[in-house]
């Protein structure tokens, strides 16, 4: 192991050619549109600032790109903050009103340091995990998701709820983005309702049936039978006092997240879905249900609630009737 810094020197150099990195698939078309809506950009790699600036440029990215710092621009390595603080310096923003954007646990640690919010990419469960453990406040699966992500409410979040739950919110939020994509419906929307749709999982199950009725939240008989659901019309109220969600689609995707309904939107049933096949759902059939998803959500839907009536049936406890009205609408 004494000869390994030599040995990635000398790979360095020979994998270092042109060609030999790539642009993230679509990443242009997020960047464009955080630019036009009045983000001011930066680039911040260990890179010589000349090799950044050509890649910039071979990228068709110079216009995106309000600054370029590169490896002369910082005293020490990433997680070093000083090229972070140094492009806020410029740009004279407040780090609270910043993100940074990597995929690497430095970058998160680095942002973190720098006093931002960070924003890390990842696809693979085993990196998502290195990121969170780095500080990531969010994580989304492609560079796409930048433009809906809110990573100062993710942070105040993340507060509230226990770390695995989090996790599972955020993979729930980048999910039902992506679906949102597929399926035509409202993209910020979707991520919103993922990332608050257990907000109220905060408070313990068997106390969420005496806050709602403290708070003035309705929960039926039928509902009370089966306090696993609770919290998705708990959620919908602090979702709306709380974290100050004014917009009816948004709040009652939350809602009918844990009991389904009849004639419930594109949205409703995204979220409803996103719950159940997030990265970290490992249950038997899900791996069908997320190849449906790809191309039928009304056929994800049906396998999905398929399996949910096996499994209620099997643990001999009550089903919602809003489930069923959903299987009835599906068929």
């Amino acid at each position: 192991m004494d000869d390994f810094p030599s040995l990635y020197l000398f790979s360095f150099d020979e994998l270092n050619v042109p060609g030999a990195v790539s642009l993230f698939s679509g990443a242009r078309d997020p960047l464009a549109a955080l630019h036009a809506r009045g983000a001011r950009l930066a680039l911040v790699g260990c890179r010589p600032r000349g090799e950044l600036d050509t890649l910039v440029r071979d990228f068709g990215l110079a216009d995106l790109f309000d600054l370029v710092l590169g490896a002369e621009d910082a005293p020490q390595p990433k997680p070093d903050p000083t090229p972070v603080r140094d492009a806020l310096a410029r740009f004279d923003a407040d780090p609270d009103a910043a993100a940074v954007v990597g995929v690497a646990p430095d970058d998160m640690e680095m942002g973190r340091r720098a006093g931002c919010r960070t924003i890390g990419v990842a696809s693979d469960y085993g990196v998502r995990q290195n990121l969170f453990a780095a500080g990531a406040d969010v994580i989304v699966g492609d560079i796409a998701a930048l433009p809906f992500v809110r990573p100062a409410l993710a942070a105040q979040l993340r507060g509230t709820i226990p770390p695995p739950r989090y996790i599972h919110t955020i993979g729930v939020a980048d999910e039902a983005r992506r679906m949102a994509a597929r399926f035509g419906a409202d993209e910020s929307a979707a991520w919103l309702a993922g990332l608050l749709h257990d907000c109220a999982k905060g408070i313990p199950t068997a106390e969420q049936a005496e806050v709602c009725d403290r708070l003035g939240v309705a929960i039926d008989d039928e509902t009370r039978r089966c306090p696993s659901v609770i919290h998705g019309f708990l959620g919908a109220h602090l979702a709306r006092t709380r974290w100050g969600v004014t917009d009816e689609a948004i709040l009652n995707a939350i809602r009918l997240h844990t009991v389904g309904g009849a004639g419930m939107t594109t949205l409703e049933r995204i979220v409803f879905l996103a719950d159940a096949t997030e990265p970290r759902r490992d249950f038997s059939g899900v791996d069908a249900i997320r190849a449906a998803a790809e191309t039928d959500l009304d056929e994800a839907l049906r396998l999905y609630v398929a399996g949910q009536f096996r499994h209620l049936t099997s643990r001999r406890v009550p089903i919602h009737s809003g489930l069923v009205r959903l299987w009835n609408d599906l068929v």
